[in-house]
Order: structure tokens, then sequence, then C-alpha cells
């Protein structure tokens, strides 16, 4: 019995070390937009690319905050037409609508800045809380005064979203 304990640990551990080599050899793909819309969009003939359907679920609002997940997908370079975003918020928590509802009308601006300038730092939460030089190489000052009021905006976004917050919280109290 104890021989065959002995076997089976050990037989585990070369499991377990085989199951690492994979991991380490990662592949980063690179995706190649031309490339596709070479292949997909031949032209005048609509596009024929594949429907996208993307799911969004949650159940804690004030754990899992929704709206850079949303602002993300809504900026994917890919046709406009052929993107569908399903929100599923499991805890139907009434912090959820009034986050998706602010960030609604904070959309309207934050996408076509992110198409005009492509910018492929999709997230505002992370674009605007890394130290980097953004306009460093950047010629044009519409970005450094687009940057300006987008940063101003998603702050006001922010503390729109804190402020539904309490005002859910005392509602419920």
């Amino acid at each position: 019995m104890w021989f065959l304990s002995v076997i089976y640990e050990i037989w585990f551990a070369i499991l377990g070390i085989l199951n690492q080599f994979p991991k380490c050899l990662s592949i980063d793909g690179d995706t190649y937009l031309d490339t596709l819309s070479l292949r997909y969009e031949k032209g005048s003939q609509p596009s024929q690319l594949s429907l996208v359907d993307i799911f969004v679920i949650t159940v804690d609002s004030l754990k899992e905050p929704v709206t850079n997940a949303i602002l993300s997908i809504l900026v994917v370079d890919y046709s406009i037409d052929k993107v569908s975003c399903y929100i599923f918020y499991e805890g139907a928590a009434m912090l959820t609508l009034e986050a998706l509802s602010e960030t609604s009308d904070f959309t309207r601006k934050w996408v076509p800045f992110c198409k005009k300038f492509n910018d492929d730092q999709v997230a505002p939460e992370w674009y605007f809380a890394h130290k980097m030089d953004y306009l460093k190489d950047m010629v044009l000052t519409s970005f450094g005064k687009g940057r300006r009021a987008m940063k101003r905006g998603f702050g006001m976004l922010q503390k729109a979203i804190v402020w539904s917050c309490r005002c859910i919280g005392a509602k419920l109290n």
C-alpha cells in the first residue's frame, strides 16, 4: 500500500511539471486589422465579419464595476453593427442601473475620442491612472484638449456613480 502511494505521488508530480510547460511557452497573438478588412470587406458589399456577442455579468456593483468593461467593449475596433453587448446583473442592484445610465452619457464622448485618435488604451480608469506622457509625441493640440476634457468627464462620471451609491444606500437604510 505504501509503495503504491509513492508511485502515485511521483506520477502526479510528473504530470504537474508537464502541465507547466504550455504555460511557460505562451503565445502572443496580434490581430492584423488590415488583413481582416481585405478578407472580409470587399468593395461596396456589406461586411462579412461574424457577429460577436459579448456578455458582461455582474452580481455586486460595488465589487465589480462594469463601467470600464462596457466602455472597453464599445470602443473595440470592429464593425459597429456586428457587435452586441449584453449586461446581466444578477443582484438586480439599482446601483448597476444608475452606473450604466451615467456611463451612457460619458460613452457619447469617450468612443469618438478613442476612434479619432486611434487610441488602443480603451479602459478609461487604466488610461487615466497611469502616469504616462501621452502628449510627448503628439503634434495635434486637439489631442491635449480632448484628453483633458475626457479626464474631466471621467472624473465627473466617477463622482456621479459615488453619489448614486450614497443616495441608494441612504434609501435602503
